[in-house]
């Protein structure tokens, strides 16, 4: 992740502490080459997970873990398909 889109913003963050995608109002942080169009709107979910192994620790050293997706809306879709 490291193209800021122009014109994209962060609307609302729910319970992180912290976000690659950018805090609510700062201009959203996507992937490069993820397209935007105007007026459309994105789910992502963030998941970190601080892992600390159990067993093997000389050998496993302790690491975040991060997962994230990116939906878009189902009404996209469907607005795309009648205005053609």
């Amino acid at each position: 992740m490291d193209e800021s889109q122009s014109g994209v913003q962060v609307a609302l963050l729910r319970q992180a502490q912290t976000s690659q995608v950018g805090a609510p109002g700062d201009p959203a942080v996507l992937p490069a080459g993820f397209n935007v169009d105007e007026g459309e709107g994105l789910e992502v979910s963030e998941v970190y997970y601080d892992f600390e192994p159990l067993m093997l620790a000389s050998l496993i050293a302790p690491h975040r873990l991060y997962y994230q997706a990116i939906y878009r809306p189902r009404t996209t879709a469907i607005l795309a398909m009648t205005q053609e």
